[in-house]
C-alpha cells in the first residue's frame, strides 16, 4: 500500500508540482488552507505531511504545532515549505515541531528524496503489525483499515485478541492457548469469557474482509478473505 500525504498548499503553481512529484510514488491529498487541512487531519490517517508555512487563513507554524501536540499524530513526519530562508525562519519552523524544512524553489529529487527518507525513519520508529486489510499500531494500540480509511475502536481485551490472532493467520487456536496468550496470569477467567470478548470483536472486523472463524471442537482460526464486490 502506498503512503499517504497530505499536501496543505495555496498556490495553484506549486500544488500542482507537488502532486507531480509525490503522485508517481504516493497517494496524495490537498489541502488549499489551514482550516481545509485541520479538517482533514481529524478525519483522515495520512503518513507525511508537507506544509507551506504562508497561507491564507492561519500559519504553517500553527499546523505544525497541532499535530505535534496531539498523541495520535505527533509521530506523522511534518515536512514545512517555504520561501522563507533565513536562518531564524528555519529555526521557528523546526522548533514548531517540523521534522524537515526545504525553501522555494525546490528540486524535484531532493523533495523525494527527503519524503523517503522521512518515512523510512517513520517505519523503523513504528512498531505496527500489517496484514490485508489492516495495520495494527502496536504502540498507539490503533487499528486502522486502509481500504476504509478509518479506525476501529477496540477495548484493551479486544486489542489483545487482534495482535494474538494476527501473529497466527489461518492457524487453529484452541481456547487454552488464547487464555494462555491474552490472559496469561489470570486464572479466574473462563473459556465463555474467551467466545463472548471474540464474538464482540468479530462483529467490529465484519466489514473488513477479516473473519475469526469457529474450528469445531479445536477453537478458533483467524483468516483474511476477499469481500465481495
Amino acid at each position: 500500500m502506498k503512503p499517504k500525504i497530505l499536501i496543505v498548499e495555496d498556490s495553484k503553481d506549486y500544488q500542482l508540482m507537488l502532486k507531480a512529484i509525490i503522485d508517481n510514488n504516493f497517494h496524495s491529498q490537498l489541502a488549499e488552507n489551514g482550516s481545509q487541512a485541520l479538517d482533514l487531519i481529524s478525519k483522515s490517517h495520512f503518513d507525511l505531511i508537507i506544509i507551506d508555512i504562508v497561507l491564507p487563513d492561519m500559519s504553517g507554524l500553527q499546523i505544525c504545532s497541532y499535530v505535534k501536540s496531539q498523541n495520535s499524530l505527533k509521530d506523522t513526519p511534518v515536512i514545512l515549505l517555504t520561501s522563507k530562508d533565513t536562518v531564524d525562519d528555519k529555526v521557528k519552523g523546526l522548533d514548531s515541531g517540523a521534522d524537515d524544512y526545504i525553501t522555494k524553489p525546490f528540486d524535484f529529487k531532493e523533495l523525494d528524496a527527503r519524503i523517503r527518507s522521512q518515512l523510512r525513519r517513520k517505519n523503523k520508529s513504528t512498531d505496527s503489525l500489517y496484514i490485508p486489510g489492516l495495520e495494527i499500531n502496536l504502540d498507539k494500540q490503533t487499528v486502522y483499515v486502509p481500504f476504509q480509511d478509518k479506525t476501529i475502536d477496540l477495548t484493551r481485551i479486544e486489542f489483545k485478541l487482534l495482535v494474538c490472532f494476527s501473529q497466527r493467520i489461518e492457524h487453529v487456536l484452541s481456547r487454552q492457548q488464547i487464555l494462555d496468550i491474552v490472559w496469561p496470569n489470570d486464572l479466574n477467567i473462563s473459556e465463555r469469557t474467551v467466545d463472548s470478548h471474540i464474538s464482540n470483536l468479530r462483529k467490529k472486523l465484519l466489514s473488513t474482509g477479516i473473519e475469526i472463524l469457529a474450528v469445531s471442537g479445536s477453537g478458533y482460526k483467524f483468516t483474511t478473505i476477499k469481500k465481495s464486490a
